[in-house]
């Protein structure tokens, strides 16, 4: 028999001489039992007939959007997202709407009504209990639509995609999903790599409003050229094209809303393109929602100049009397606050009319300030203000090129901008003479094909990333220093960690066994060097008044003791300031 009239026959069996799905009288869930008995019978009865055709089909489609969320839970940046998703999930049979659906005369993505059950339920939600999320989407909608809309009119598509932006990031270009997706329209690193996006240390594409909303419209219109509805292309957008194509074929049906009755593609899927659907309406009818009173946001504007490769951001602020933190924001796609260095010439966004002082300014700043500069790569265990002064820096200086705010920590691994010009006598890692005692449990450890080094706590370590940076065991580093691994540690402790013995440390800020003195709790060496601490402690006490200028590191550095000493004995943090006329404990 052939296929085509197997399933025709398969399909009258199974409906019987019900009405077609769209006239259906029963309940949802006796039209859902219905159509999955259909399913699973031309399951059965084309088992025989050889393999379904498109099984498999185009995985080189595949290849080009390796969309790989499956589904919104695990990709949303934003809690009102997820209150929305949640709020639809179970909708409450419809009653009296609060809007009048024939009001709606202009309508988004080819749709012919709005008279369908979860879309009229969406836009209830946004009327009512979503009303204070919907307008505030609305008002942020102001700075992006201008730009988004020119890049769809360059494309030839429809300006509603603008919505796809508010659901996935509520317009906000450092949005970043527990899945990690990030930006406005929430990229996946492989997805974006492999549609041609630049990720890397110096860019990351996805975070640029401009460059991923290019991206993020072509590939919506792949998927509409792919399913011939926009309702569709949204939920292969969310939850991947093979997915969709999957429950087009295993459910026969290309409908978008008799999909939503056959419960078909994921929930959150269905639930997202209601939620752009939905929007876009409102948008084209915004009195029918009372959403025209809405004032938006002013559109964000800016100038590009060219700026050469490796320029620092904080020499072209100076050169344009901008704070540096406003470059920042123009350019967000910038991981470091520096052009990248492999362009001759890279496109800076600046504040509207400040170009022309770009020009005028800039050879000025170089000449003043030094253009040229290296990164150095910021090793687990070290300070921002350790950096500074192994480059005979000031701290302050050294933060505000790298963009840190006074008491901001740096993460470990970043590359740091230090300036050629303007530094002091390089010095390189600790200059300490005397060893460093440190306290360990009374327990010895031996961990075969190890060596021991001892790492010093910093404020914003935490034991879980020292043992991931360590490669060892979390549990294994707690009873090697007596912790328990769910408390928190503390800057000024030092850890013993048995690292392998072939492990490389140029990437950390350790001491080794003979830069230290080790002395295991309740050993005789112990209880002699805790006598000699106590009377050395009660023959004197080394005060210091703090004067213009000083650091904690040049005082430790000035009294041949450690920084972590003095802070230690006063009490402070890695990034409490010290002031003028502060006295401080500087030896026992």
């Amino acid at each position: 028999m052939p296929r085509a009239l197997a399933i025709l026959t398969l399909l009258f069996a199974a409906l019987g001489a019900a009405p077609a799905a769209a006239q259906f009288d029963g309940d949802a869930a006796d039209l859902r039992a219905a159509h999955a008995a259909f399913v699973a019978d031309r399951a059965a009865a084309t088992s025989g007939l050889g393999p379904v055709p498109g099984v498999g089909f185009d995985a080189e489609y595949e290849g080009i959007v390796p969309m790989d969320r499956p589904e919104l839970a695990e990709r949303d940046a934003m809690d009102d997202i997820d209150r929305a998703s949640a709020t639809l999930q179970d909708p409450e049979p419809i009653g009296p709407l609060s809007f009048d659906p024939d009001a709606i005369t202009d309508l988004p993505f080819g749709l012919t009504t709005v008279h369908h059950a979860p879309l009229l339920d969406t836009l209830e939600f946004f009327a009512t209990d979503g009303r204070r999320m919907g307008t505030g989407w609305f008002a942020r909608a102001g700075r992006w639509r201008a730009a988004i809309n020119a890049v769809a009119d360059e494309l030839g598509a429809p300006r509603d995609l603008v919505w796809v932006a508010a659901v996935e990031s509520a317009f906000t270009n450092d949005a970043v999903s527990h899945a990690g997706a990030v930006g406005m329209w929430q990229f996946m690193q492989r997805t974006a790599i492999g549609r041609g996006m630049r990720i890397d240390g110096a860019v990351d594409d996805r975070l640029d409003p401009m460059v991923s909303t290019r991206f993020a419209i072509e590939y919506l219109l792949e998927n509409h050229a792919r399913f011939r509805s926009w309702p569709l292309a949204f939920a292969a957008y969310n939850a991947g094209g093979g997915h969709v194509r999957g429950e087009i074929r295993e459910n026969n049906v290309t409908d978008f809303w008799v999909m939503d009755r056959y419960d078909c593609m994921y929930s959150d899927a269905r639930r997202y393109a209601l939620l752009i659907i939905a929007l876009a309406v409102i948008d084209r009818n915004p009195h029918v929602f009372g959403y025209d009173a809405v004032v938006p946001e002013p559109p964000i504007a800016w100038d590009t100049i060219g700026v050469d490769g490796g320029t620092r951001l904080t020499l072209v602020a100076e050169a344009i009397d901008v704070p540096v933190e406003t470059l920042e924001d123009l350019n967000p796609s910038l991981r470091r606050p520096a052009t990248p260095d492999d362009p001759e010439t890279w496109s800076l966004r600046v504040p509207p009319g400040t170009g022309d002082d770009f020009a005028d300014e800039i050879a000025d700043v170089i000449d003043d300030w030094g253009g040229e500069h290296e990164l150095v790569p910021l090793r687990f265990g070290e300070t921002i203000d350790e950096v500074a002064d192994r480059y005979g820096m000031s701290a302050s200086t050294l933060r505000a090129i790298n963009g840190l705010g006074r008491r901001e920590h740096a993460p470990y691994g970043i590359d740091v901008i230090v300036p050629t010009e303007g530094r002091g006598t390089p010095r390189g890692g600790d200059d300490d003479d005397d060893d460093d005692v440190v306290l360990l449990p009374a327990t010895a450890f031996a961990p075969p094909g190890t060596r021991r080094v001892f790492y010093e706590v910093h404020d914003a370590d935490r034991l879980a990333d020292i043992a991931a940076h360590f490669d060892v065991d979390l549990w294994e580093l707690s009873a090697w220093n007596d912790l328990d691994p769910r408390a928190a540690i503390w800057s000024g402790m030092t850890l013993q960690v048995f690292v392998d013995a072939d492990r490389s440390l140029d990437d950390s800020i350790v001491r080794l066994d003979d830069e230290v003195t080790a002395l295991r709790i309740d050993s005789p060496e112990y209880e002699a060097w805790r006598e000699a601490e106590e009377r050395q402690s009660q023959r004197s006490r080394r005060v210091y008044t703090v004067r213009s200028g000083d650091t904690v590191i040049g005082i430790a550095r000035r009294f041949g003791v450690r920084p972590s000493d003095i802070t230690r004995w006063n009490g402070l943090s890695d990034d409490d300031a010290i002031i003028i006329g502060q006295q401080l404990v500087v030896g026992r």
